[in-house]
């Protein structure tokens, strides 16, 4: 996000990033204006490198990141049921901070769960996140600026493709001699 002065806000990002996703879940449910301006990340902009410097992470810094996310799922059912106290959001019958930074990440989850055919916030095992991502998603100002899932599904697939199609391919082994 670069301000643009004037109290203007720009912001800056993709349409699948769920980091600028929360950015525009928080606009939206504050109900603050701002420009967006999408970004192609294969040609990044003077502005956006200038607003948000680009850093690339480690494998460790990348495992650790999975390790954590993993974790997350379970604690989180009993964080929402500690802090709600009943309410539909964490800590309240509104959303607040929490719930925009898990919201943010609302729309991948359910793509993930759609292209590997399983459910993250099962009800069966986490019936309050359950509940809760129903709650957040039908909220007019998160429907507002939501990604849309199909999309997202089809955006994967085709990376997917795209990485598949240009990744080395191995050696082909050929016919050794017999030594003996």
């Amino acid at each position: 996000m670069a301000g643009g002065g004037n109290g203007e806000v720009k912001l800056l990002g993709t349409w699948s990033s769920p980091f600028v996703l929360r950015v525009r879940l928080a606009l939206s449910l504050k109900g603050v204006s701002y420009e967006y301006v999408e970004e192609d990340l294969k040609s990044k902009s003077q502005l956006l490198l200038k607003s948000n410097p680009v850093y690339t992470k480690t494998e460790e810094e990348k495992a650790e990141g999975k390790k954590q996310a993993a974790a997350a799922v379970v604690t989180l059912e009993g964080a929402l049921r500690e802090c709600s106290k009943g309410k539909p959001f964490f800590g309240c019958d509104s959303p607040g901070y929490v719930d925009v930074v898990l919201g943010g990440d609302l729309a991948w989850l359910h793509a993930g769960d759609e292209m590997k055919g399983v459910k993250t916030f099962d009800p069966a095992k986490t019936l309050l996140l359950a509940a809760w991502a129903g709650s957040f998603d039908a909220l007019d100002a998160v429907e507002a600026v939501m990604l849309d899932v199909g999309k997202l599904v089809e955006f994967a697939m085709a990376w997917i493709a795209q990485a598949a199609a240009t990744a080395p391919q191995p050696p082909q082994l050929t016919k050794k001699a017999k030594l003996c």
